[in-house]
């Protein structure tokens, strides 16, 4: 009792399928340099891509597999191409998959930060924390305001037993610097507060996640588990009571709930 138990993934904030055209622009940068095929000029593998692009966009996701890999046929290096492939893969559910393709968009193009920071996201995915270290880094070092990056990194530090625990809760605090209004640095922030035992540090930041996001649940939870470690129950039964308003059916919520109002007196509710 008074740990959710959960490790809240950092949310993708690489560009998502709607931003995909983006990356179009970047193919022919990609591009110099290469060793083309005979008859492929940058333009036609260029062009090659941006189809690829737009059926990636459409949702067809079978088809712009086969157009990435047709790039990827003619010149496997090409960053871009690599990148859109393992996002892609990661959208049909094959995380694993994507790893060597966000690997080689990361080989061919070191400068690429979003190809660093998602193959962190799906090393992270995979519980691989001591290698989505070293590609969250390397997207801080790109970008150093990159509060995403700075949340990833600490994520993979609370799990790498060599690291003290407040370095961790200090990139996490850089994140939340750096974008105060993004309610999962915050709240990734409070779990590790919590996990480190700091509670009141950690009320406090998920009591911001709620005045910014009332109904996320996963905060109500854990702040009715730091109040009810501090032995504040009213506090806990009431945040206990508002996660399962939001979600019935989440039920880790209702033994806390349960213990808190029996210690209270509250025996038959």
């Amino acid at each position: 009792p008074g740990d959710s138990g959960s490790r809240p993934a950092v949310p993708d904030s690489a560009p998502g399928i709607a931003q995909l055209a983006q990356f179009a622009r970047m193919a022919a940068d990609g591009l110099r340099g290469a060793a083309l095929q005979p008859l492929d000029s940058p333009a036609e593998l260029n062009g090659r891509l941006n189809r690829a692009i737009r059926m990636h966009q459409a949702g067809e996701l079978g088809a712009a597999r086969a157009a990435y890999e047709s790039v990827l046929a003619r010149y496997a290096e090409h960053p871009v191409a690599a990148y859109l492939l393992g996002q892609l893969l990661h959208q049909q559910g094959r995380s694993t998959e994507a790893i060597p393709w966000l690997q080689r968009a990361t080989r061919a193009a070191p400068e690429f930060r979003d190809a660093h920071y998602t193959l962190g996201q799906r090393l992270a995915d995979s519980r691989r924390w001591d290698e989505a270290a070293p590609a969250y880094r390397c997207a801080v070092e790109l970008t150093p305001r990159f509060a995403a990056g700075w949340s990833g990194l600490g994520l993979a530090a609370e799990h790498d037993p060599r690291t003290v625990g407040r370095i961790a809760i200090e990139y996490l605090e850089r994140a939340v610097a750096l974008e105060p209004d993004t309610v999962q640095w915050r709240f990734n922030l409070g779990a590790a507060q919590q996990r480190s035992g700091d509670l009141a540090a950690a009320r406090q930041a998920y009591e911001q996640v709620l005045a910014r996001s009332p109904g996320q649940v996963e905060a109500l939870f854990n702040l009715g588990a730091v109040a009810q470690d501090q032995g504040d129950f009213s506090g806990a039964i009431a945040a206990y009571r508002a996660a399962l308003q939001q979600q019935p059916g989440f039920a880790a919520v209702y033994p806390q709930l349960g213990a808190c109002l029996q210690l209270t007196g509250q025996i038959e509710a």
